[in-house]
């Protein structure tokens, strides 16, 4: 009886353009760290949501909430221009934040194709500007070092270089797998 844990006996590795099993390194890993960074990205597109609907709120809201209700201004009136500078300092921090979203959501799907490692890195780099808005703040901090440990490891950097050359996401996992590589040492 066989073990459920070992791979089918008909993978046909021998006649596959692949090279023999591989080490494994960190190349499990970079589809949980895809999967952090699409659902980084989608957290960030909604915070890029929240605030541009905050900026649009100090325009059109607080604007007219504060002309229409003396007791709001009980400090005395704001400086001019103030709301103007609110409005477009938070729809400016939207915008931008949600390009650091769609950038994270695009790169993680890359990778978890095994493809375009440098976007990867250059979007966990970029992915950090969002702690300048307060959120996601500790989220994108350990989502930079985590992918960084993995994107450095030579391992998965051998593994992007094979999908960079076409070969599919499957078929590279199944070289990095750590029960092929064991057996490979077996037979």
């Amino acid at each position: 009886m066989s073990s459920p844990y070992d791979p089918p006996a008909d993978l046909g590795r021998e006649s596959s353009h692949l090279p023999p099993p591989q080490v494994p390194g960190l190349v499990g890993h970079v589809r949980v760290l895809s999967a952090l960074m699409m659902a980084q990205g989608l957290l960030d597109l909604l915070a890029a949501l929240g605030l541009t609907a905050t900026g649009l709120f100090m325009k059109f809201g607080m604007a007219d909430a504060m002309a229409q209700n003396p007791q709001l201004q009980q400090g005395g009136a704001l400086p001019p221009g103030f709301m103007q500078m609110m409005t477009w300092t938070y729809v400016g921090m939207g915008v931008v934040v949600g390009l650091i979203g769609m950038l994270h959501v695009y790169a993680g799907v890359r990778s978890w194709q095994y493809r375009e490692r440098n976007l990867g890195i250059v979007s966990l780099v970029v992915g950090l500007g969002t702690i300048l808005t307060c959120y996601c703040a500790p989220t994108s901090m350990l989502l930079f070092v985590y992918g960084l440990a993995v994107y450095l490891n030579p391992s998965v950097n051998h593994a992007f270089q094979l999908g960079d050359k076409g070969i599919s996401a499957d078929e590279i996992t199944l070289t990095f797998s750590r029960i092929l590589y064991e057996k490979s040492f077996k037979d």
